[in-house]
């Protein structure tokens, strides 16, 4: 699976607060099936080869706050858009019957999320 990653980041800090902004490549996806005939009779089930191709890119702000001598808490907010194909979709034939075509559940387009960390070993996040 090709992947691809770049990351632009702006900082921006303070005695308490630092955030920084940034704007991120995330990784290709590409699936890719072969045609394939089942032999059966009028079971057997011809199904067309196809592919899919999405990217992933991500905007958002990571920011850290001192609260206390011994606690700093870490967040992200991000909002992540999918480019490409986000339906997965194949075409189907039963043996001497008309084509038909399958649909998958679609990947959302635009997703908002965030993430705070809490503790070392706890990160609280939602999208």
């Amino acid at each position: 699976m090709p992947t691809s990653f770049g990351n632009n980041e702006k900082a921006l800090k303070s005695r308490r607060l630092r955030a920084f902004s940034f704007a991120w490549r995330c990784p290709t996806s590409s699936v890719k099936s072969d045609a394939f005939l089942e032999r059966g009779g009028l079971a057997a089930l011809y199904v067309d080869g196809g592919s899919v191709d999405t990217t992933f890119s991500t905007l958002g702000v990571r920011s850290s706050t001192q609260l206390g001598s011994t606690t700093r808490v870490r967040g992200m907010l991000g909002w992540c858009h999918a480019f490409g194909d986000t339906a997965p979709i194949s075409t189907h034939a039963f043996a001497g019957s008309i084509p038909f075509t399958l649909a998958g559940v679609p990947l959302a387009r635009n997703v908002a999320g965030v993430d705070m960390q809490l503790r070392p070993n706890l990160t609280l996040g939602a999208s």
